[in-house]
Order: structure tokens, then sequence, then C-alpha cells
């Protein structure tokens, strides 16, 4: 399996709060990276810009899904730590 590990796996144990969360916030991620995407092959801006604003967007998100981890949980998540 290539996919990244994910916060919302079954050994991390999520309460129902925590999933609802993470998956607005990924869901969210996922809309801002496709305007990004739009924005580029609009030529709107440009291949750097818009990966400063992809690593932006993605690094918000993630300290997002690591704000609603526990101490235990975030422990186990690479970008976390």
């Amino acid at each position: 399996d290539r996919r990244h590990d994910r916060p919302w796996h079954p050994d991390f144990r999520l309460t129902p709060a925590q999933a609802r969360e993470i998956r607005a916030i990924w869901n969210a991620l996922h809309q801002e990276l496709h305007e990004i995407a739009r924005k580029l092959h609009a030529d709107e801006i440009g291949r750097d810009e818009a990966r400063l604003l992809a690593r932006q967007v993605t690094s918000r998100a993630h300290a997002a899904i690591c704000d609603v981890l526990t101490e235990e949980q975030a422990a186990k998540v690479r970008f976390c730590t």
C-alpha cells in the first residue's frame, strides 16, 4: 500500500468527533489544492507560486490535524512530530 499514513487509520482509535474534524480538514485541503491546480492550469499563477501555495495549505492542514489528535495519537503521525 503506497498511501501516506493517515491519522484516521483504525489504530489511532479516533473518537467520532475527531474523525469528523479530521475528515473536514482533509476535505478542505483537497478543495484548496484543487483550486490551486485550477489556477495553475488557467495560467493565473506560475508553477513556483502553485508549489508554494500547496506547501502552505498542506502545512496548515497538517497542523490542524495534529491539534485534533491527542499527544499519544500525534506521536504516531510523521508530520506531527
